[in-house]
């Protein structure tokens, strides 16, 4: 990933709907137009029912 990456770049390189997940870094969520700023990352699938 480019240094200037955010976490939308990372989840469209992954094939990984952005509306399905939310990433997290050190158990806090990120926002996703935000600039990657570490290299271990939680992507926690976020599950919905009615």
């Amino acid at each position: 990933m480019a240094e200037s990456a955010t976490y939308e770049d990372l989840l469209a390189t992954l094939d990984i709907n952005q509306e399905t997940v939310l990433v997290l870094n050190g158990g806090n969520a990120v926002p996703l137009d935000g600039a990657i700023s570490s290299d271990r990352l939680t992507i926690l699938r976020v599950v919905t029912g009615g």
